[in-house]
């Protein structure tokens, strides 16, 4: 019954994905960050990576002096580019040229950065001004560094599997384990591969407890614009006490369950 129910719950997820249903995260931001980095690394080696700017006519306006592009890796991406700590992909480089006021504006910087240590890190995005006032961020591509350079097939960091995630080169999407446990109040921090860009829905399907089976759970829906290993959070908030699965359904329709149930615990 309990597999059951999960699965008539994930469905309904499907079901809403696949019929467009309205998503919290669509693409409609007037200034958007887009980072393009590689999926997986070799430890010492260097990473390159490009943020594509875009912005909507006028969005930019209201910034003072100078904008300007910061990217650090990191394990956790702090609330801004100067409270991130790691390797600096792009150290707070000035647009160029700066947008013209009134107008749409798009441009790409490219920066690289060498990986010392085995880790799973999140390239860290920010558009600034001279105030230190962000404009847009991006945090959801990931960097798997391994002395291998290869990932396993959980998404984490060692000598199992391919960069890709398939045999030949094929990529296979898939969801990382997530924390055992997280508390009420906080965030759960996810990493997946995505193999294909548009509308990505991740999850938390309640499987124990009194509202097993009726649509107990919380989700979080985003627009992938680029491939690869990346990291998003849910937002745990209020959630009840419980055990959880967690589920990624993808633009096409079909889902992807983590091989590990979550505990949401009482907040502290």
């Amino acid at each position: 019954m309990r597999r059951a129910s999960l699965a008539l719950l994930a469905a309904a997820l499907v079901l809403a994905a696949a019929a467009g249903a309205p998503l919290a995260h669509a693409d409609i931001d007037p200034v958007r960050l887009t980072v393009t980095a590689p999926a997986t690394a070799r430890t010492g080696s260097t990473v390159a990576e490009s943020v594509a700017v875009a912005a909507d006519a006028g969005a930019l306006d209201p910034h003072v002096g100078t904008l300007r592009v910061g990217v650090r890796l990191a394990p956790e991406c702090g609330g801004s580019f100067a409270t991130t700590s790691g390797p600096t992909v792009v150290d707070a480089v000035a647009l160029t040229p700066q947008p013209a006021p009134g107008a749409s504006y798009s441009a790409t910087i490219r920066g690289t950065a060498t990986v010392p240590s085995s880790a799973t890190l999140t390239a860290c995005a920010y558009l600034l001004d001279d105030e230190g006032r962000q404009f847009a961020t991006d945090t959801d591509s990931a960097v798997v560094v391994s002395p291998t350079g290869a990932i396993n097939p959980d998404g984490s960091s060692g000598g199992g599997g391919a960069g890709s995630g398939g045999a030949g080169g094929a990529c296979t999407p898939s969801l990382a384990r997530a924390a055992k446990t997280v508390r009420r109040g906080a965030k759960l921090k996810v990493a997946y591969r995505a193999c294909a860009k548009g509308r990505y829905r991740f999850a938390l399907l309640r499987i124990d407890g009194p509202k097993h089976g009726r649509g107990g759970g919380r989700h979080h829906d985003a627009t992938i614009r680029a491939t690869g290993n990346r990291t998003t959070k849910l937002t745990i908030g209020r959630l009840a006490r419980g055990r959880y699965r967690l589920v990624m359904v993808l633009p096409s329709g079909k889902h992807v369950r983590a091989t590990r149930s979550v505990r949401v615990l009482q907040a502290r």
